[in-house]
């Protein structure tokens, strides 16, 4: 009688977090493409003077 019981109880349990799990995954991801900001008034635009920041690595974990 036990062992139906714990097997009713585990059979349930398997059936909860199947009922829970995402199986099919349908989210779809939209690239949006990037926006140029407007120059302000008077500024130039030229590439030339732009300065990028260098990237940092991720610290290790």
């Amino acid at each position: 009688m036990k062992k139906f019981v714990l097997a009713s109880v585990t059979a349930l349990g398997v059936l909860g977090l199947a009922a829970c799990s995402d199986a099919t995954d349908e989210t779809t991801t939209e690239s949006v493409p990037p926006t140029e900001q407007p120059a302000e008034s008077g500024t130039s635009t030229d590439s030339t003077t732009t300065e990028t920041t260098p990237v940092q690595p991720a610290p290790a974990q």
